[in-house]
């Protein structure tokens, strides 16, 4: 009986393997020692040694039991990838809110969930709570069935934030609410609690869609995009590539008096708009907590017609970019979740930024 040599090898499986290389897998002992051997081509030997140390018999056999195992173990590798692919996908989109299962039996009745078809492929199965089941030509498609039902997709997970504390703990967001009569709600994605949304103490009865959100933002050394909302309006304080020279609390006074008004196509994200660029996003501004909530007390109660809400970053919070933060506001505001946000931080992303006095959008 002649042995398989690096020829057959070759042939049968398109691989560059040398018979000095196949007569050390035939005295190794285990597959930790192949891939110390050779680091380079590890994974690929390491698929023939466990194939041919697991067979006996002539080399037509041995050569056809090889191939049925390395067949298999390729097909599985396969879907092990498109299992994951699908479990990313619909982490990214809907984090814990819909579940990956095998099939339409695993369904658990108050949770969405998402199966690959195996009886149509590249297809999959949706469930809908409380509505049934139904099928998706493809991973977006399954977006677009989810939507229709008013499961949204996440813009983000918060992921690459870090909190190591609060600069708002909850005794000092009591005593302000006491002593200026206002509501504070602290602003969390996924637990992490990265904001301060401060509200009129009638926020229940009277809503407001709009909110401020005063804060440090840049986007240099990294040109991230992120999907717009549809229905939420972004106006900037700034242009796009320049640094934003103003003071908070004289912005919000002149925007509670109707006085402010984004003129520049930059400033302006609307329904036209699906894309927009995700600033980094950081806490640390002049303003203070109680800057905020003093100026809500004393000043929007008297332009109700123009009022807003206000948002502060966790000044301990790192990490945040701006569709974080934009998640985290539906999270955590439910129904009340806003439909404008006025953006009053910097919008540099490069070298060449210049600056924007916002005084030029102000009205006479």
């Amino acid at each position: 009986m002649t042995l398989i040599n690096s020829t057959t090898i070759r042939t049968k499986f398109n691989m560059k393997v040398t018979s000095a290389q196949i007569d050390k897998f035939d005295r190794l002992s285990d597959i930790k020692r192949a891939r110390n051997l050779l680091p380079k081509e590890a994974k690929e030997y390491e698929n023939i040694f466990e194939a041919m140390s697991a067979y006996k018999g002539n080399n037509k056999q041995k050569l056809q039991r090889i191939e049925t195992t390395l067949t298999k173990k390729k097909n599985a590798e396969i879907a092990e990838n498109k299992r994951q692919k699908i479990n990313s996908f619909v982490y990214k989109y809907w984090g814990g809110e819909v579940q990956v299962v095998n099939s339409s039996t695993e369904c658990i009745a108050g949770k969405a969930a998402i199966w690959e078809s195996s009886k149509q492929k590249d297809t999959f199965g949706v469930h809908i709570p409380n509505k049934g089941k139904y099928r998706a030509s493809s991973l977006q498609d399954v977006r677009t069935v989810f939507a229709k039902y008013g499961i949204d997709s996440r813009i983000s997970n918060g992921d690459g934030i870090r909190v190591n504390g609060t600069n708002l703990p909850p005794k000092e967001i009591k005593r302000l609410e006491t002593l200026y009569k206002v509501s504070v709600l602290p602003i969390r994605i996924k637990g992490k609690e990265i904001a301060y949304l401060f509200r009129t103490a009638d926020h229940q009865t009277k809503p407001n869609q709009k909110v401020l959100i005063s804060a440090h933002g840049s986007a240099r050394g990294e040109q991230i995009i992120f999907e717009k909302p549809d229905n939420l309006e972004l106006d900037f304080a700034s242009t796009t590539n320049n640094i934003l020279v103003s003071n908070t609390l004289a912005f919000a006074k002149k925007l509670n008096q109707g006085k402010v008004a984004f003129e520049e196509d930059s400033q302006i994200y609307n329904s036209s708009h699906c894309e927009a660029t995700d600033y980094r996003l950081t806490g640390g501004i002049a303003t203070k907590p109680e800057d905020v909530a003093r100026f809500i007390d004393k000043t929007i109660h008297f332009k109700k017609e123009q009022s807003f809400d206000f948002v502060l970053l966790n000044r301990e919070a790192k990490g945040i970019h701006f569709s974080d933060l934009i998640q985290a506001l539906k999270d955590s505001s439910g129904p009340q979740a806003p439909n404008q946000l006025v953006c009053h931080f910097c919008r540099p992303k490069d070298e060449s930024a210049g600056k924007f006095d916002v005084k030029k959008n102000y009205k006479n």
